[in-house]
């Protein structure tokens, strides 16, 4: 019987895997609102138990008849003032 190595194998498999997935769930986000006629970006500041400020990223847009909102991610910013974010 052969063995195969497969990537899952080493210590960065899951990372690498997160990464993948999501890149292919940004695309897919991405694709769904070109189609749209109009979209929104919301960001939303806060602030983790490491006294970590961050900003939340969701666009919303239109699919059909229907209102979608997508999380886009989250981003860490070196304080929470507007032009920062900005």
């Amino acid at each position: 019987m052969c063995k195969v190595s497969l990537p899952y194998n080493y210590n960065k498999a899951c990372a690498s895997f997160f990464i993948n997935v999501i890149k292919a769930l940004k695309i897919e986000i991405f694709d769904r609102v070109r189609k749209s006629p109009w979209f929104g970006l919301m960001a939303d500041e806060s602030t983790d138990v490491s006294v970590t400020k961050n900003v939340i990223l969701y666009v919303t847009f239109i699919e059909g008849r229907k209102v979608k909102t997508s999380y886009l991610g989250i981003l860490e910013v070196v304080d929470g003032i507007a032009n920062t974010i900005t």
